[in-house]
């Protein structure tokens, strides 16, 4: 976040910008955060705010606070006037409470993989058809089902410090990685921010050879229905799934697993995939009986993939000629 913010600052791209972070500079931050060593132990949105004072034309206000717990008088601060939101918090908790949040500002949110050779980024459209949150169910179907990312959650090693705090734990990330990848970002944001467009996409960066590679995702339409209080949100790449095999099972009961993530702070329920009936189902005019072959094995495989987001959902089953 801090070395994205950099870049703006520097580029002129906004007038005026606020930063929120309930954090400190710790010295492990070190490794990839742009303050210096003077500012260990010091608040860092009001540390970020003081490295740039006296740029002319750009004002910066810092905004010390939890983002899920500001008072009213800081989210006013924050959204007053406000006509995009960068999430750099690399939390899910951030991602959905913007998404779910009234009002008509654009929102995108960005973070790196755990080795920090990856970095993501989901910004919505315009219109906001295509929410954060719905980019962020894409962007886990895109894991289980493209092979391209078979290596893009796999956790890296840690390193303990041993100074100032216990608070020391963290993952090791390259500081040439965090700042090639920032400025990828900071140029992509400002590019599908102008164009209006939606955008779900990863860029790889291989440094033994020094190239970037850009790996777009692919982002389905979701069919959404509201029952009993609970938001239920179903991709159309799992709709067009179950039609298929319905279509060649006309004369038998057929079916399969559904699977996806839950919300409960916002009573959301996302199915983004299915597993189709296993092969010991048992199938007749009259009825289904889901088999289980392969299925622990297929769960695990997915649930690796998104780093245990992805849940066991429900069953869906057909009846030979009717809709």
């Amino acid at each position: 976040g801090s070395a994205v913010i950099d870049h703006w600052v520097r580029q002129g791209c906004s007038e005026e910008i606020n930063l929120v972070d309930c954090d400190i500079l710790l010295p492990h931050n070190l490794s990839r955060h742009t303050l210096s060593t003077d500012k260990v132990m010091t608040s860092k949105v009001r540390s970020i705010k003081d490295t740039y004072h006296g740029i002319l034309f750009q004002k910066i206000n810092a905004i010390e606070g939890n983002f899920l717990t500001l008072n009213r008088n800081d989210r006013e601060r924050l959204f007053k006037n406000t006509e995009l939101v960068m999430d750099f918090s690399t939390s899910i908790a951030v991602e959905r409470k913007l998404a779910n949040d009234e009002q008509t500002f654009r929102r995108c949110t960005s973070f790196l993989n755990p080795k920090g050779d990856d970095v993501v980024l989901l910004i919505e459209d315009k219109e906001r058809n295509t929410r954060l949150d719905l980019l962020e169910m894409d962007y886990y179907r895109n894991l289980i089902v493209d092979e391209r990312f078979s290596q893009h959650l796999e956790q890296t090693e840690t390193v303990r410090t041993n100074t100032f705090s216990c608070r020391s734990e963290s993952m090791i990330l390259n500081y040439e990685n965090v700042r090639v990848l920032s400025a990828i970002i900071s140029k992509q944001i400002r590019k599908y921010y102008t164009s209006g467009q939606a955008c779900l996409n990863i860029w790889h960066f291989d440094a033994e050879d020094g190239i970037v590679l850009s790996l777009p995702m692919t982002i389905t339409n979701w069919h959404h229905e509201a029952l009993g209080g609970i938001q239920i949100y179903i991709s159309d790449a799992v709709e067009k799934e179950i039609q298929t095999m319905t279509a060649t099972s006309p004369d038998k009961e057929t079916g399969g697993c559904l699977f996806g993530s839950y919300d409960r702070d916002h009573n959301s329920i996302y199915v983004y995939y299915m597993i189709p009936a296993p092969k010991d189902s048992i199938h007749s005019p009259i009825s289904f009986v889901r088999g289980f072959n392969g299925l622990t094995a297929e769960y695990e495989r997915i649930t690796k993939l998104t780093y245990h987001q992805v849940r066991y959902l429900g069953e869906w089953h057909s009846h030979p000629n009717m809709p």
